[in-house]
């Protein structure tokens, strides 16, 4: 095999400090610093809440799925004979407690929503 000569790319020359410092003062003079500030600012804020908006999603998906997963668990275990079912009436119980109450609760939230709004 046939080694291939490896290419080092050239280091990217360093901002002399000269420099950063003329390009500070030409921020102050131009008060584009204050601005630039304001929009950094701006973009973690915004950053911030679309991952806090994003976390929400998900977590709204994850709970839909499992009242979902719930509810097709309860149905199979009401229509399906005895030897297909795992779970005993308790668990059973349980489980149609949830779902009538997480229904329960989001019709009434809807309703008081819209009771409200008005």
């Amino acid at each position: 095999m046939v080694e291939q000569p490896r290419v080092i790319p050239e280091p990217s020359t360093p901002i002399e400090s000269d420099e950063l410092s003329t390009l500070e003062s030409q921020g102050f003079e131009n008060d584009n610093l204050e601005q630039r500030a304001k929009i950094g600012d701006h973009r973690r804020r915004e950053g911030t809440l679309d991952n806090i908006t994003s976390a929400a999603i998900y977590a709204l998906r994850l709970a839909v799925a499992l009242v979902g997963i719930f509810a097709v668990t309860w149905g199979w275990h009401i229509v399906m004979p005895d030897k297909w079912r795992w779970l005993d009436r308790d668990q059973v119980a349980t489980l149609q407690s949830i779902i009538v109450s997480g229904v329960a609760s989001s019709a009434l939230t809807a309703y008081i929503r819209r009771y409200l709004s008005k």
